[in-house]
């Protein structure tokens, strides 16, 4: 039996914890730079605001309907992510970390008619610790413990908790396709054009069939939907083989300097992560454009990749690069609204391509001491000068909370 735990809106919940006078109201969540609306509480999705909506375009809702808009705050949403992940992981031996608010538990060791009142008491427990209430849904495969969890959270009979024992027919049909995991828009329409419609139609389905129409996945979908375990836990992180480091400036930046410096403070981030996962990179790309949506602005997209000598993961290695090439692409007379650095060359730190006329250079320990550093003493406690040139590129965030769990200035203070 495999459970699936889903933080309930999980920005909107996050900005809730410190803020209990927003239990019951609308709450919504902003993307970089604060243009569009990418978290919702259900308050805010009964009102109809779509996922993704311009904040430009429902202002005048918002202000309505007295809705609390706050910037992405991805320090606080990250650490109660992790307090939410150990009280899960207090609790049950083997889990699977899916995303920042799903995990997958392996609930075998429990017996069956306990699974409801473990659920109840689990759910009960994250919410008291950490503030975050949470869905449970329990199913024989991981697929079926995702409808589970899509029931838990819209039948009002379930409290929270849903336990789908076998291929319901009568469940499963008032289920669409599209819900199905890793049934996606553009193949939902397609299995509707083939007159599947359902949960249940999908599990019917031809495997042969299945597999012409879209892949082996899809006949493992269906396999998983009849009871069949097909996808085990993943227990192992595997590293990423590309590391994209890219973002949208708060305003257009036209200075070279400016530019400069948000294209080394993305380099010195991609390497964070290159270190993280103990890799190093062949290469790195940079990029920079200037705003698509702009009819009166001239247009410019420049690229360019850096082979790098020897691969590394070193800071100064990786900023010098990124300089290099963006000195390459950079024209004056445009205004640029986005730029990033991109790994594409990722490879376990144990395997090397060296150079054939060079000997193979000294491993500096750089990355590791200002990595040890930030993590003490708080984020970009040390960092390259050149990365305080300009704040223009820097992101807006004017409606962000404070970081209650990881700034001592940011702390709650109560009376």
């Amino acid at each position: 039996m495999y459970g699936l735990v889903d933080c309930n809106n999980f920005y909107a919940s996050c900005e809730r914890v410190f803020r209990p006078d927003l239990e019951g109201k609308p709450v919504a969540v902003l993307s970089n730079n604060d243009g569009c609306i990418i978290a919702r509480s259900q308050e805010v999705k009964d009102l109809g605001v779509p996922m993704g909506a311009p904040m430009f375009k429902w202002k005048d809702t918002i202000e309505q309907q007295g809705i609390a808009v706050f910037s992405a705050n991805s320090s606080l949403y990250g650490d109660l992510s992790s307090r939410v992940m150990n009280v899960l992981k207090d609790n049950c031996p083997t889990v699977e970390v899916y995303s920042i608010d799903e995990a997958f538990l392996d609930l075998s060791l429990i017996p069956r008619d306990q699974l409801g009142d473990y659920c109840a008491q689990l759910k009960s427990q994250v919410r008291k610790w950490t503030g975050i209430p949470v869905s449970i849904g329990v199913a024989p495969t991981k697929t079926l413990a995702k409808l589970a969890n899509h029931i838990a959270k819209k039948n009002p009979k379930a409290n929270g908790c849903w336990l789908l024992m076998g291929t319901e027919q009568k469940r499963l049909s008032s289920i669409e396709v599209g819900e199905v995991w890793g049934v996606g828009r553009r193949l939902s329409k397609r299995l509707n054009i083939a007159g599947i419609n359902t949960v249940w139609q999908l599990s019917q389905m031809n495997k042969a069939l299945a597999r012409d129409m879209a892949s082996v996945n899809m006949e493992r979908t269906i396999r998983e939907l009849n009871g069949e375990p097909c996808l085990a836990l993943e227990l192992t992180q595997q590293p990423r083989q590309r590391i994209l480091v890219s973002r949208s400036f708060g305003h257009d930046v036209s200075s070279y300097n400016s530019l400069r410096a948000a294209i080394v403070t993305y380099a010195t981030r991609a390497g964070e992560k290159l270190r993280k996962q103990d890799s190093h990179t062949q290469s790195i790309s940079v990029f920079i454009h200037t705003n698509p949506f702009s009819d009166s602005a001239p247009q410019y997209k420049g690229s360019l990749e850096i082979p790098l000598d020897h691969p590394s993961n070193d800071p100064s290695v990786l900023a010098n690069a990124a300089s290099m090439g963006l000195k390459h692409i950079f024209k004056e007379g445009y205004s640029y609204k986005r730029g990033g650095v991109m790994l594409d060359q990722v490879l376990p730190k144990h395997v090397a391509q060296l150079c054939l006329f060079s000997a193979r250079p000294e491993q500096h320990k750089l990355g590791g001491v200002l990595d040890a550093i930030n993590a003490k003493m708080g984020s970009n406690a040390i960092r390259f000068a050149a990365t305080d040139v300009g704040s223009e590129w820097q992101m807006n965030q004017n409606r962000r909370s404070p970081r209650y769990t990881t700034r001592w200035s940011d702390l709650k203070v109560v009376a």
